[in-house]
C-alpha cells in the first residue's frame, strides 16, 4: 500500500482529521500532504506521520484478526 492510501487508512480510522494533526504537530496541513506524497522531506514530521499510520494500520490488523 502506498503512502497516500495507508495514511488515509489510518487516518479513517483514527477519528483525527487533518487540520486536528497539525494543530497537534504544530504544523500546516499542506506540510503534512507535501511529506507523505513525497514532495519534501521533513525530519521532524516524517517520523510522526510513519509513527501514525504503522500504529492505527497495526490496531486494524488486529481488529480484522479477531473478526476472522
Amino acid at each position: 500500500m502506498d503512502k497516500v492510501k495507508a495514511f488515509k487508512v489510518a487516518l479513517a480510522s483514527s477519528g483525527y482529521r487533518t487540520s486536528e494533526l497539525a494543530r497537534m504537530w504544530g504544523c500546516s496541513k499542506q506540510a503534512i500532504h507535501r511529506v507523505i506524497r513525497g514532495q519534501t522531506t521533513s525530519r521532524r514530521l516524517k517520523p510522526l506521520i510513519d509513527a501514525f499510520i504503522d500504529g492505527h494500520l497495526e490496531r486494524l490488523q488486529e481488529d480484522l484478526r479477531r473478526v476472522a
